[in-house]
């Protein structure tokens, strides 16, 4: 299908659909008119997610395929790479859906349910947001708006993967983390229970997430608590929950064996090349890299990727989500699992840039005294709108492997500059204080 159509299609689909939901917003009265009015800071980046679903669902996988299209769509996946996730993913998730009368209704069921996550992830960024002292809605609308659109959002729903699911319950325990730094309640049993289930369901859907894992637990227990009893407790619960979760290791325990030989080879279709995604571009200039010498950086990066998760899980100086934050913009330079979970990713890494705005400049101002922010800013918006390669139903620009690596360095630096910017001036406030 030619992409200029495709363009098009898009363009009349969400211009009709803004202008058939504002003439129903006229219709009723003013008093609702203007509550929706000043809640549009959020309202467009979610009907941006609404848009980005209708169009694949739509236009480019349309929900009259038959039942063998949809099979042939799915099924490949798990035949050609074997079955990715952990048993808890396949009970909790994946039974619920296999008891529909087909693949094609299940598809279809989930497609809707990840468009409602999609949602409910953006609104939980939202009242972060709100909790990170975000005043004004304009720079709030900023950030939703890099994470409700581009090539990033269109894959997932392209895929139906599990991405926005991961996305809500990772945002939904940092919310909770930052309203107890704010206001500090009891996190009884019920807490612990709810926030390390929600942890281990997501590393059962994607493994790489143990880091951000490790870092949440041992977020608030001290190296010389270690072993008190309370935290004893917490140990416990992590235990049992994920045993509960992943009971079929218990009754095949076969499957432990299997689902560690899967990860053994899916990390060797990696490990022959440059795997870190932002260096794809060699590839199209014909620049032959050894498979030892491939091999040994990326063995290399992982060490320096440890080190990091390490330092971040006893640092005491840094917040959780800043935390998180470093982690992301990590994996995204050392890791090839970066391309696969850029949806999460970059969201969290932009979080970084919150406590450092200049809040109080608007316009042409606001943007001279917020230089890195708008840097990394721009940068995240491209690398979401960058093709991520030659997709038939996404427009395609000559040369955007080498685009997205500028700005995936640019992004980095820009994070750099700022953190060393803070630093100097906390040196220059003790010097003045002596």
């Amino acid at each position: 299908m030619d992409i200029g159509f495709i363009i098009a299609l898009h363009v009349i689909v969400c211009s009709s659909i803004f202008f058939l939901v504002y003439t129903l917003f006229l219709f009723f009265s003013e008093r609702k008119f203007n509550l929706i009015k000043s809640n549009l800071y959020i309202i467009i980046p979610l009907y941006c997610i609404l848009c980005w679903a209708l169009f694949y669902a739509i236009f480019i996988n349309c929900f009259f395929y038959t039942l063998f299209k949809i099979f042939n769509e799915i099924q490949p996946i798990g035949v050609k790479y074997g079955y990715k996730y952990l048993p808890n993913f396949a009970v909790i998730i994946g039974i619920p859906l296999y008891l529909l009368p087909s693949i094609y209704i299940a598809y279809k069921v989930f497609y809707v349910i990840n468009i409602i996550l999609a949602m409910i992830y953006v609104i939980l960024f939202n009242k972060i947001l709100i909790l990170l002292k975000l005043k004004k809605k304009i720079h709030r609308f900023l950030f939703l708006f890099a994470m409700s659109n581009g090539f990033i959002v269109l894959e997932q729903f392209k895929n139906n993967q599990m991405k926005f699911l991961i996305g809500a319950i990772l945002l939904f325990i940092l919310k909770q983390e930052i309203q107890f730094r704010i206001k500090p309640f009891d996190k009884d049993l019920k807490f612990y229970l709810i926030n390390y289930n929600l942890f281990i369901l997501i590393v059962g859907a994607f493994p790489y997430l143990l880091f951000y894992f490790l870092i949440y637990l041992f977020q608030d227990i001290p190296k010389n608590e270690l072993f008190k009893k309370k935290n004893l407790k917490k140990y416990t619960i992590i235990i049992i929950s994920f045993t509960a979760q992943n009971f079929l290791f218990l009754l095949y325990p076969s499957l432990i064996r299997e689902y560690y030989n899967f990860i053994q080879v899916e990390n060797t279709r990696f490990n022959d090349r440059f795997s870190q995604h932002y260096l794809r571009f060699y590839q199209d200039y014909n620049i032959s890299i050894p498979k030892d010498t491939a091999l040994l950086i990326n063995n290399i990066l992982y060490i320096i990727l440890y080190i990091i998760v390490g330092l971040l899980v006893i640092s005491r100086s840094l917040t959780l989500e800043q935390k998180f934050g470093l982690l992301s913009i990590s994996i995204y330079f050392i890791s090839y699992v970066a391309y696969r979970i850029s949806l999460v990713l970059l969201p969290l890494t932009i979080l970084l840039f919150v406590p450092f705005i200049n809040q109080e400049f608007n316009g042409i101002e606001f943007i001279k005294r917020n230089k890195p922010f708008i840097i990394g800013y721009i940068c995240i918006l491209g690398i979401n709108f960058i093709n991520y390669g030659k997709k038939p139903y996404y427009p395609f620009l000559i040369g955007y492997k080498v685009v997205h690596f500028f700005l995936v360095i640019i992004l980095g630096v820009s994070i750099l500059l700022l953190y060393n910017k803070i630093n100097l001036s906390k040196e220059n406030n003790l010097v003045n204080i002596e």
